[in-house]
C-alpha cells in the first residue's frame, strides 16, 4: 500500500498530537523522503518511539482498544484503483 506524503504526515503529526510527543514536521520529510508505503510509515514512528504492528480490525473489539489506532479502510466498488487508501485515527 502506497501512502501519499501528506497522508503520511498528518498521520505521524495526529499521532503525536494524541500523544504529546513533540513533532517536527521538517525533519521527518528530511528523514523519511516520498514515495511512502506501509513500511515507511512505520519505521518513521517507530523513530518517534511509537511501539507499533499491523492487525486485521475486528470491530468487536474496537471499543476495546486502550490506544490510538490507524484504520486503513478498504476502496468502495466505485472508487477507483489507484485512490489513495483512507484513514481514520
Amino acid at each position: 500500500m502506497e501512502l501519499g506524503h501528506e497522508q503520511m504526515l498528518w498521520l505521524l503529526g495526529s499521532l503525536c498530537g494524541l500523544n504529546r510527543v513533540p513533532f517536527d514536521r521538517r525533519l521527518v520529510e528530511q528523514s523519511f523522503p516520498p514515495p511512502h508505503s506501509e513500511a515507511t510509515l512505520f519505521e518513521a514512528a517507530r523513530a518517534l518511539g511509537f511501539r507499533l504492528g499491523a492487525a486485521k480490525f475486528d470491530r468487536q473489539l474496537a471499543g476495546k482498544l486502550s490506544a490510538a489506532c490507524i484504520a486503513f479502510m478498504k476502496p468502495s466498488a466505485s472508487e477507483p484503483r489507484q485512490a489513495a487508501p483512507r484513514m481514520a485515527l
